[in-house]
């Protein structure tokens, strides 16, 4: 299962938002750039872990989402 997440609210494109996660929150995720440039502001993330990881990978998601507001990431 996949799921498609909007990062344009962000500032960062997609694939610009999925290299810096990758990097400093070590989740990684497949820009939507991949898929065509209509999807350049999207991310595709695999839902194919155990719960337990897909939800600590969210969480780092959501932590590196909200440092990026606060300007901290």
């Amino acid at each position: 299962m996949f799921a498609m997440v909007d990062v344009r609210g962000t500032g960062l494109s997609g694939l610009h938002f999925a290299e810096r996660l990758l990097d400093e929150a070590l989740v990684g995720v497949m820009p939507g750039c991949s898929f065509g440039p209509v999807l350049s502001g999207w991310l595709r993330l695999a839902l194919s872990a155990n719960d337990a990881d897909i939800g600590r990978a969210c969480d780092r998601i959501i932590t590196f989402a909200e440092g990026l507001s606060t300007g901290e990431a």
